[in-house]
C-alpha cells in the first residue's frame, strides 16, 4: 500500500517537424496522480484512443481498469518500491514516442514547469485539517441557578457513647402478669395404712352345672415327601410318619388313608403353630401348612423359610369354630422338593 503521493511527469517535446511527419494521433500525458492507498494511477492527457491502451511502469505492464480518450485509470503493483520510473502510453495506432518519469512513494526535484493544461473537473473535499492552536480563554459566565440536591451520602461513623443520664423517676406499677403453667407434680407420697374390714355381703346364686371341657390340642410331625415341588399334599393333624405315607395323598379323604380327624369336641380353633428343620441337603425353601375344614381351606395358614436351618411361624389372627364331629385336615406345599424337612404342627381348638 502507498501513501497518497504526488507524480512528477518530465515531458520531453518532440520537435514539431516530427510531429508534424506523423499521420496517426500521438497520445499526449498532461498529468499522472497515485490514489491515497497508493494500488491505482490515473493518468490524464488527450489521444489515448477508444480501445484499451498499453501502459507500463518501469519494465511492469499494468493492467487498465477505466479508459477514455483523456483518461488512463491502471493498477500499481503491490509490489512496486517507491522510486523513479518511466511511464509509457501506447494507443491503438501508435506508440508514444514521448518521455515520462512518474515518481512512485517519494517527491523527486521539481522540473520545469510545462505548459498549462485545460482545467478539470472540480475533485472532492479532501481529508479535514489538523486543529488549529485553541484560542484564548473566554470571559466567565454568569452563575447558573442551583441544580438539585444531590443523594445524601454515606452515614459517617458513629461518635463515641456519652455518660450515662441520671436515673428517671419510677413508673407506676404494671398489671398482675398471667399465672404461669403448673409445675411438675411432687412424688407421690407413702400409702397410708389399711383401713379395717368392711361388712362382708350377701351371698350369690349358685352358677349353673358345668359340661365338662370342650378343648383339644393336635400335633402332628412328619418329613416332606422328597418330590412334588409347589404341589399341595394333604396330612392328618395327628400323623406322625416318614414323608412316603403323605406323598400320594393329593386329595382329602382319597381313598387310600384317611387324612383327616373327626372333632370330638365342639371348640374354636384358635392358633396354628409350625415349625420346620431343614436337616440334610439345604437349599432355599418355603413350607407352607394350611388348615382345611370339611374339605373346605380355611383362611388360617402360616409359612416358613428355611435354607439349612430351622424357623417356625404362628398363626392366632385366623380362628374359626368347629362343632363336634367336624373334620380336621392339613394341607402341605413346599417350593422346593429337594432339602430334607422335618414339619412339626400344633393345632389348638379350645
Amino acid at each position: 500500500m502507498f501513501s497518497r503521493k504526488s507524480f512528477l511527469i518530465f515531458l520531453l517535446l518532440a520537435s514539431p517537424a516530427i510531429l508534424m511527419a506523423q499521420e496517426t494521433i500521438l497520445p499526449v500525458v498532461y498529468n499522472a496522480t497515485e490514489n491515497a492507498q497508493g494500488t491505482q494511477i490515473t493518468i490524464n492527457g488527450t489521444g489515448f484512443g477508444n480501445m484499451v491502451p498499453k501502459v507500463s511502469l518501469g519494465t511492469a505492464q499494468l493492467t487498465v481498469t477505466a479508459h477514455s480518450d483523456i483518461s488512463i485509470t491502471a493498477n500499481i503493483p503491490s509490489a512496486t518500491p517507491a522510486g523513479a520510473y518511466l511511464l509509457d502510453v501506447q494507443n491503438e495506432n501508435s506508440r508514444l514516442f514521448t518521455l515520462f518519469t512518474a515518481t512512485i512513494g517519494q517527491i523527486g526535484p521539481a522540473g520545469p514547469v510545462g505548459p498549462a493544461g485545460p482545467g478539470g473537473a472540480t475533485g472532492l473535499p479532501g481529508p479535514a485539517g489538523a486543529p488549529g492552536t485553541p484560542g484564548a480563554p473566554g470571559p466567565v459566565g454568569p452563575a447558573g441557578a442551583t441544580g438539585p440536591a444531590g443523594p445524601a451520602g454515606a452515614p459517617g461513623t458513629p461518635g463515641a457513647t456519652g455518660p450515662a443520664g441520671a436515673p428517671g423517676t419510677p413508673g407506676a406499677t404494671g398489671p398482675v402478669g398471667p399465672a404461669g403453667a403448673p409445675g411438675t407434680p411432687g412424688a407421690t407420697g407413702l400409702t397410708g395404712p389399711e383401713g379395717p374390714a368392711g361388712p362382708s355381703g350377701p351371698a350369690g346364686p349358685a352358677g349353673p352345672a358345668g359340661g365338662g371341657v370342650s378343648a383339644a390340642t393336635y400335633t402332628a410331625s412328619f418329613t416332606n415327601p422328597g418330590s412334588g415341588g409347589g404341589t399341595t399334599f394333604y396330612a392328618s393333624p395327628t400323623i406322625t410318619s416318614y414323608g412316603t405315607d403323605i406323598a400320594n395323598n393329593t386329595a382329602i379323604a382319597s381313598g387310600t388313608q384317611a387324612n383327616f380327624i373327626t372333632s370330638p369336641v365342639a371348640c374354636t380353633v384358635g392358633a396354628l403353630n409350625v415349625g420346620v428343620n431343614n436337616y440334610f441337603s439345604p437349599a432355599p425353601d418355603t413350607t407352607t401348612i394350611k388348615v382345611y375344614k370339611n374339605a373346605i381351606a380355611t383362611t388360617m395358614t402360616c409359612s416358613v423359610d428355611t435354607d439349612g436351618n430351622g424357623g417356625g411361624c404362628t398363626d392366632a389372627t385366623h380362628t374359626f369354630s368347629v362343632l363336634q364331629g367336624d373334620s380336621l385336615a392339613l394341607g402341605f406345599t413346599e417350593t422346593n422338593s429337594n432339602p430334607f424337612n422335618m414339619v412339626t404342627v400344633g393345632l389348638v381348638c379350645q
